[in-house]
């Protein structure tokens, strides 16, 4: 549970499956709770027996899904759950003549979300036929349980890549997608979520900032 990040060994271990073996898989997870913040509790055995309960509990149920449905010669070498790293983003706008600004605030927050956090979006069978998509792709996005809730594009989630890096340009441009968003200035990326977690590294610079492994970045509104 300490090391659930496994910063330690996973590149040796991926590197030498990829080396050696076809049809071996890692697995990663992300997950609604936050592994690192949501079993926390005064009791420290208590807290670590949570948290293993919850780990074991979700790993067991995607990998019996996982087997149930493989290929031939196709297997699991692991699975992990990913880690929150929590960032916030500080910047000066200035909004076009007549936006309104409070409409603008939601909008750009809301665009940093997706941009940090881009997550499956679930629709309709109805929508999905009006987007043009043929039946038969719709149900290949089927829900998979009694739990699950609508259908998803397939080629929206296959086009969900696990972010390495942030570039700062690439917010520039997301902020920039907003209506009313006329000039952004004095724009900056914070680390808000763990301490041990530093941006001034000799990988990151102003203009990019490598994640680490096996981490996903969270927008948040507190930092």
């Amino acid at each position: 549970i300490k090391n659930i990040c496994r910063n330690d060994n996973t590149d040796r271990i991926r590197n030498s499956c990829e080396e050696f073996l076809n049809g071996i898989y890692h697995v990663y997870i992300e997950t609604e709770a936050d592994v690192d913040k949501d079993f926390e509790n005064d009791d420290p055995v208590q807290e670590e027996a949570d948290k293993r309960a919850f780990i074991k509990d979700i790993t067991d149920k995607v990998r019996k899904a996982l087997m149930a449905h493989r290929n031939l010669c196709e297997d699991f070498a692991d699975i992990f759950i990913l880690c929150k790293l929590e960032v916030g983003v500080c910047a000066s706008i200035e909004i076009q003549e007549g936006a309104n600004a409070e409409n603008v605030y939601v909008a750009v927050a809301n665009r940093l979300r997706d941009f940090f956090s881009n997550v499956p979006r679930f629709y309709t069978l109805p929508q999905l036929l009006e987007k043009g998509k043929p039946i038969e792709d719709i149900f290949a996005g089927r829900p998979y349980s009694k739990q699950s809730h609508g259908f998803v594009d397939t080629q929206e989630l296959e086009s969900i890549e696990l972010k390495k890096e942030i570039h700062t340009s690439d917010i520039f441009n997301a902020i920039f997608e907003v209506e009313g968003v006329r000039k952004v200035s004095k724009l900056e990326l914070k680390n808000c979520g763990k301490d041990c977690v530093s941006f001034a590294t000799e990988k990151n610079s102003y203009w990019k900032f490598h994640l680490p492994n096996n981490h996903i970045p969270v927008f948040s509104m507190d930092c």
